[in-house]
């Protein structure tokens, strides 16, 4: 029987959608091994005599691309910074962050008369900051840094996203979604506030391991339910969600303590940060729905052949990034 032009564009559509699903599979194999490192470095001022400041980085080898520029009355010779009467005020901006390094922390320890250290955060996104006598981190200061470091930090976690690939997959109808991004949302947020305040330590790479394996675990529940096999996490994707989320949650811990948070600035942070995971979170979700739906409009049917594949390749690179986390933890 002879294809019509209709089902002859279809096919092609769906085959160069599984063509990019393979490749996109492919990349996310050893995009995610090291899961979403977030480096972050340290540059501590300290000042030696009235006026002149010791440089002292940590890890103590920086990238040549991570510039710094000073304020304008200050002048750099070798690791000490003179900036004359005025001091360490003015504006200070890091350039080259966002490639090697997603932030650097700028501490100045406490002066005589002044109670606490002043904290700079600067990141990709907020890449300049103005030294001041008081705390450097207003809650404006700490929104324009933190919001788009949770965006940056989820969107560049392949294994979040996979996780949450897995929960479209798992659900059933918009009421079944909402349940179960909201249980998502609600552990990792619990999670993510106990490791940041330090109530329990978090070993990253175990964190990470076992991220990996919540992502096949998923994708065997996904597999269940399309062979019609009716359990527990079917009935209930949001438990599954949750009990997940609250590992996921120590996993975004890791970009945020990394951080070396002072006191004033933990609560506004955290809240920060975590409105940017959830905006990228919620920006994926919008992504993948939107997709569908267009490939809907277009007429193009996505045989259950596809989404099959593309769970079971899921499923693969989970158990291979589970695997390679395990050995990296044992190899040191």
């Amino acid at each position: 029987m002879p294809l019509n032009l209709k089902t002859l564009v279809n096919m092609q559509r769906a085959r160069l959608w599984l063509t990019g699903l393979v490749a996109g599979l492919l990349l996310l194999v050893s995009a995610g091994i090291r899961a979403h490192d977030t480096p972050v470095v340290s540059l501590t001022l300290t000042e030696i005599d009235a006026g002149r400041y010791s440089l002292s980085w940590s890890p103590d080898d920086i990238d040549a691309a991570l510039h710094v520029a000073f304020p304008g009355h200050c002048e750099l010779q070798a690791q000490v910074l003179a900036c004359g009467s005025q001091g360490l005020m003015g504006k200070l901006t890091v350039d080259g962050l966002g490639k090697r390094y997603a932030a650097v922390v700028v501490r100045v320890p406490a002066q005589p008369g002044e109670r606490d250290p002043r904290i700079y955060t600067l990141t990709a996104a907020q890449q300049d900051t103005m030294l001041a006598p008081a705390a450097g981190n207003t809650l404006r200061h700490t929104a324009a840094v933190y919001l788009p470091l949770g965006i940056e930090h989820i969107v560049l976690g392949m294994d979040h996203l996979l996780f949450v690939l897995g929960l479209l997959m798992l659900t059933r109808g918009p009421a079944d979604l909402v349940k179960t991004i909201t249980a998502f949302t609600l552990a990792h947020s619990v999670s993510l506030a106990a490791a940041v305040f330090g109530w329990f330590t978090v070993n990253e790479a175990l964190v990470n391991a076992l991220i990996a394996l919540s992502i096949a675990v998923l994708a065997v529940e996904v597999v269940h339910r399309q062979r019609g096999r009716i359990g527990w996490s079917q009935r209930a994707p949001w438990l599954v969600a949750f009990g997940f989320g609250l590992l996921h949650g120590l996993g975004f811990a890791g970009g945020l303590v990394s951080l070396g948070l002072d006191q004033h600035t933990l609560v506004g942070a955290l809240l920060f940060f975590n409105l940017g995971v959830e905006a990228g979170q919620l920006l994926f979700v919008g992504l993948v729905l939107g997709m569908v739906a267009s490939y809907r409009s277009l007429g193009v049917i996505l045989s259950d052949r596809i989404c099959t594949g593309a769970i079971y390749g899921v499923g693969a690179i989970a158990s291979y990034w589970f695997v390679a986390r395990v050995a990296m933890m044992f190899s040191g």
